[in-house]
């Protein structure tokens, strides 16, 4: 059994993000009144409304916000055209640069892209759904809330993404143990090839029934359900030759052959386009950020790192008990560097460093808490989480 304390720990960070996205906390977020302490804690707030951060956690779509995806992504695909050696020496990649690419290019056939495939990680949200709560129990007498976790369900996804018909469930699942993934053209048709590796995963027992499934279909040259999709799509991670984002889908998928290749089964698929490459950041283009990098104009970022045009002591009331807390900037530049702690830790705290808690209970749920209500209300979620859980 794990004890409710020890549960709130280990979620503790999961449920600060979780929360920023909730509706109640945009709402709370949105109607936020003034920082206490004259006029110029009111100047430093009106500098702060503007910030981009502060849009993002109300979700505004500003014209900072689009200019900041826009830059984001356009930053993020020139990256990936150069190959980085040292802090200070970057040389860009060819275009078709093949150091690390290698494929089965037997067939003669011409190649559009290599994806790798992945596991992509859960969401926050996802991964609260992921565990599985069998049982809880509350202690009569000190209130301790023990509950069974039991097993995590592990509905992961990958980078290639698999669909079958409905109702259908596979023996072996294919997108878990797809290694790469290969595109290429035969006249108006796409040839897909899945490589699986032809050693079996000793940490997962159904590898090897799944490798054996594909020797079976190879050398007996029968069908098999494992490899009966309906579609087969991905959106470009780290691909050969194409940016990230692009994205493909392909139906009316049916089985080419299988063969060996270096530690590899290779399965190929004939296939229908029915998407092509579609550039999925088009609909975050910005034109006017567009225009800036165009006209190469100034950011006109404002970054202002002298704290003393915002008073050097800034108070705060906890918004539920009413406890005034202080944020001194010389006490903080006094504050020896520490390793991190957990939010209900007293070790090494100061009055300053509560007040740095109420500025995160403030951005998280939308409202000034001290250390201490910050943690009854952490807990009272955690608490309505696991009573929600347990009444399904």
């Amino acid at each position: 059994m794990i004890s409710f304390e020890n549960i709130r720990k280990t979620l503790k960070s999961i449920w600060l993000g979780f929360f920023v996205g909730m509706k109640n906390t945009e709402d709370a977020t949105l109607h936020q009144t003034g920082l206490d302490g004259g006029a110029e804690v009111g100047a430093h707030q009106e500098v702060n409304e503007h910030r981009v951060s502060k849009a993002l956690l109300k979700g505004e779509l500003t014209q900072e916000v689009k200019e900041l995806r826009h830059r984001t992504y356009a930053v993020d695909r020139e990256a990936k055209n150069y190959e980085y050696y040292t802090p200070n020496l970057a040389l860009k990649k060819s275009e078709n640069d093949s150091k690390f690419v290698k494929y089965d290019d037997s067939d003669g056939l011409e190649l559009i892209t290599l994806q790798p495939n992945r596991e992509i990680p859960l969401s926050v949200y996802d991964m609260i759904e992921d565990v599985d709560v069998t049982e809880k129990d509350v202690d009569k007498k000190t209130g301790e809330i023990n509950v069974n976790i039991g097993k995590l369900k592990h509905n992961h996804t990958h980078t290639i993404s698999i669909e079958r018909e409905k109702g259908f469930t596979p023996r072996y699942r294919a997108e878990d143990y797809i290694k790469l993934l290969t595109v290429k053209k035969d006249g108006e048709k796409a040839v897909l090839g899945l490589y699986f590796t032809i050693y079996p995963n000793d940490k997962d027992f159904k590898s090897k029934g799944f490798i054996r499934e594909i020797e079976h279909v190879m050398n007996n040259n029968i069908k098999s359900d494992v490899f009966d999709f309906k579609t087969l799509s991905f959106v470009t991670n780290h691909a050969y030759r194409i940016q990230d984002m692009v994205k493909f889908v392909f139906v009316n998928m049916v089985l080419r052959d299988i063969k060996e290749f270096d530690g590899h089964y290779v399965v190929s698929f004939y296939a229908d386009f029915a998407v092509n490459g579609e550039d999925t950041s088009e609909c975050f283009r910005d034109e006017i950020m567009e225009r800036k990098y165009t006209n190469h104009e100034s950011k006109n970022a404002t970054i202002d790192l002298d704290l003393s045009s915002v008073g050097r002591v800034r108070d705060y009331i906890c918004e539920e008990c009413g406890k005034k807390v202080f944020y001194n900037v010389d006490e903080i530049d006094a504050i020896p560097m520490t390793d991190g702690r957990e939010i209900d830790s007293e070790q090494g705290t100061t009055n300053t460093t509560a007040a740095l808690d109420v500025e995160v209970s403030e951005q998280t749920f939308g409202k000034r808490l001290c250390r201490e209500c910050m943690q009854k209300k952490m807990s009272l979620l955690l608490e309505r989480k696991l009573a929600s859980l347990d009444a399904e």
